[in-house]
């Protein structure tokens, strides 16, 4: 199995988002938004995944329920050893 993170869609977005990734094993699995600065601003899956793949819906909002400005952000998923980086743009 192979852990992958696929492009979110749509991107960009303003409403919402889906955010499709794959897990090859069961692990601990942690998908965050971060801004461009490297702080995490959402935590949206931080939990134990049995392998298989995923599709989470993200409205655009951080760990305050505050929508965040437009703006380019980085969805990052980290799963057992590996870590993958996508790029996501918030729009008006």
């Amino acid at each position: 199995g192979i852990t992958s993170l696929g492009d979110n869609y749509p991107n960009p977005f303003n409403l919402e988002t889906t955010i499709p990734f794959t897990i090859g094993e069961k692990a601990k699995v942690d998908l965050s938004i971060y801004d461009v600065l490297g702080q995490r601003l959402a935590t949206l899956v931080n939990s134990i995944k049995e392998a298989g793949t995923y599709e989470i819906v993200w409205d655009g909002s951080d760990n305050r329920q505050e929508k965040l400005k437009p703006g380019i952000y980085f969805c990052r998923l980290v799963a057992g050893n590996k870590v993958l980086v996508k790029t996501m743009e918030v729009i008006d």
